[in-house]
């Protein structure tokens, strides 16, 4: 499966290692959320940043739910 991550850069699941969300905070109580991912030759990259928790779990479960549905392009939405 292919997912299109920031940008317009299209990564292949096969070489993925892991996804996960990542809290990140800039200052003081202003947070971002980002679904990162490790790729099999241990560069890491984000697939989306978004404003709350459960804006960046949707999008990891988009990512999960599509997975096992063929080879596709998932595009995320912005959040």
């Amino acid at each position: 499966m292919l997912i299109q991550v920031e940008g317009k850069t299209i990564v292949n699941m096969q070489y993925i290692r892991s996804i996960w969300i990542y809290e990140h905070q800039y200052k003081e109580g202003e947070k971002k959320y980002l679904v990162k991912y490790e790729m099999t030759e241990e560069t890491e990259g984000t697939v989306k940043t978004c404003k709350t928790r459960e804006e960046a779990e949707n999008v990891l479960e988009q990512i999960l739910n599509q997975y096992d549905r063929g080879q596709r392009v998932v595009k995320i939405s912005n959040c």
